[in-house]
């Protein structure tokens, strides 16, 4: 029987004790378990890190820089921590269904999907009391999108059909190809390069 690929859940950190733990609760509840949990921590000086300490569980892995890198390099740094076969960038404020990890893996294990790089879904948008506020989906519906569409999309009509990217599941080899810069100062929202989409 083949074992499960290992699953990076990858999350930067800083003074986010209001809602860690419900974060970190979300990954541990998931339905596919063969998972390790990073955190890039970015010198926060509330409770965030003491929240995580707090919990027994190996698959938890907690690095703390030494002084504060600023957002988007402790987002480089925390994926560079990741050692699975897919990887995923969550937000220490965000969420996800229980079951979200393992219907992205079956997809990306399925041989006829064996050119998807990565596996993205609708996303909620909740406030502070995790009251949903808004349903976003995609231009595009469900389903896949090639390359040409989604950098057109992105680069000529200004769209974003990955919006956030928090909640993707996609392939470390193809992260790892991807080149620099990965995120971008200039970016409003800070989103992985798009060509994630090749192959």
């Amino acid at each position: 029987m083949q074992s499960k690929p290992l699953v990076s859940i990858c999350i930067p950190i800083y003074n986010t004790e209001k809602f860690v733990r419900e974060t970190l609760d979300c990954v541990l509840r998931q339905t596919y378990t063969n998972l390790e949990i990073i955190f890039s921590d970015n010198c926060s000086t509330d409770k965030t890190v003491d929240i995580i300490k707090s919990y027994n569980d190996p698959r938890i892995k907690l690095y703390q820089n030494i002084e504060n890198i600023g957002l988007v390099h402790n987002f480089i740094k925390v994926l560079s921590y990741a050692t699975g076969k897919y990887m995923m960038f969550l937000g220490a404020d965000d969420g996800m269904d229980y079951s979200a990890v393992e219907k992205g893996v079956a997809i990306l294990e399925d041989e006829k999907y064996k050119d998807i790089l990565l596996v993205n879904t609708h996303i909620k948008i909740i406030n502070d009391e995790s009251k949903v506020i808004y349903n976003k989906k995609y231009i595009f519906g469900s389903g896949k999108i090639s390359s040409y569409w989604g950098i057109r999309c992105n680069l000529f009509w200004g769209s974003n059909i990955i919006g956030e990217p928090n909640g993707s599941l996609f392939i470390r080899e193809a992260y790892e190809r991807t080149p620099n810069p990965k995120f971008k100062n200039s970016n409003k929202f800070k989103t992985i390069s798009y060509s994630l989409f090749h192959d």
